[in-house]
């Protein structure tokens, strides 16, 4: 089985990923199940696909740490894997 590690992601990716979630829940909410989440004082044309698109854009950030994090362990994988068929003189 394979090692588990520890991904540290910095809290304000953190954050903003709970807070991108939020308003894409309650944007999506407020379009399609027609919820009244948002006081009417605060509401503007389309104001729900506003939340769902600013939502998405704060999640950006660390869907884009975690991507990088993911990729760059790999290439590591890979290069060690490369370096010992090398040393070993092995061949495909």
């Amino acid at each position: 089985m394979a090692k588990g590690f520890r991904l540290d992601i910095p809290w304000e990716f953190l954050l903003g990923d709970v807070i991108g979630s939020l308003l894409v829940g309650v944007g999506l909410a407020e379009e399609l199940a027609h919820a009244n989440l948002v006081p009417l004082s605060w509401r503007f044309p389309n104001y729900g696909w506003a939340m769902f698109a600013l939502g998405v854009a704060m999640m950006i950030p660390c869907t884009l740490f975690l991507i990088t994090v993911a990729t760059s362990g790999r290439k590591k994988t890979i290069q060690k894997e490369d370096e010992a068929t090398r040393s070993s003189g092995k061949r495909f």
